[in-house]
């Protein structure tokens, strides 16, 4: 019989102390393995996983021209596998959004009332930047979608119940964030950013209109 769900990925991706014994290569081949399964349950072509360096401040971004996840460093060396699982998951999820826009008829799980509220709220003159405000950022609707999707699988990890996953839900049209809710998903991001202090990207080639023109959705 086929290995199917929490069977197909690495050990490391639900135990903290593999986790922590894992080099950094090791660690981004699972966070790959996740993505291929991911992709696999959401029908889209799976991204590639990289690491790069950047302020703790930044999790990670979705390349979607390039299909490319791009997980801060930091997050990756974490002491849990979930700092950088949740980055990975939710920019998955964002890929996910993407290919329903560019392909509504291959992904009936997701009503045409979502794929009009995604595809409005990627607009450029929609789209509210992290770094305007954290608020409104948290509170778009492709974010709040993210959001859900990656503490779902996040939690699926823990419990080692992958297969809940399956089918993909569409959360956009029955959960809408209070300020309270937002408030508890900005201290719960907080709280999972690794305990290290501060760090400066080795190269800052990139500058945020630079991965704007890319593609870049976080």
């Amino acid at each position: 019989m086929a290995a199917t769900g929490i069977q197909r990925l690495p050990p490391i991706l639900f135990d903290d102390a593999l986790w922590r014994e894992a080099e950094l290569q090791e660690r981004l081949k699972a966070l790959q393995a996740l993505e291929d399964y991911l992709s696999e349950i959401q029908v889209r072509t799976a991204c590639k996983v990289e690491s790069y360096l950047a302020p703790i401040e930044e999790g990670g971004y979705l390349n979607e021209i390039e299909q490319k996840i791009c997980v801060n460093e930091l997050f990756i060396c974490a002491e849990t596998f979930e700092a950088s699982v949740v980055v990975a998951a939710h920019e998955g999820r964002h890929a996910y959004q993407f290919d329903c826009l560019q392909r509504p008829d291959e992904h009936k799980e997701i009503s045409p009332q979502t794929i009009n509220i995604w595809h409005e709220n990627f607009e450029p003159v929609n789209y509210k930047r992290p770094e305007k405000s954290a608020r409104a950022y948290e509170n778009q609707p492709v974010e709040i979608d993210a959001r859900a999707y990656a503490e779902s699988v996040v939690q699926a990890l823990r419990t080692r119940t992958l297969e809940k996953l399956e089918p993909v839900r569409d959360v956009t049209q029955t959960k809408q964030d209070s300020s309270e809710d937002i408030e508890k998903d900005l201290a719960a991001i907080h709280a999972r950013k690794p305990n290290l202090p501060p760090k400066q990207p080795e190269t800052e080639a990139e500058t945020l209109e630079e991965s704007e023109s890319q593609g870049r959705s976080r």
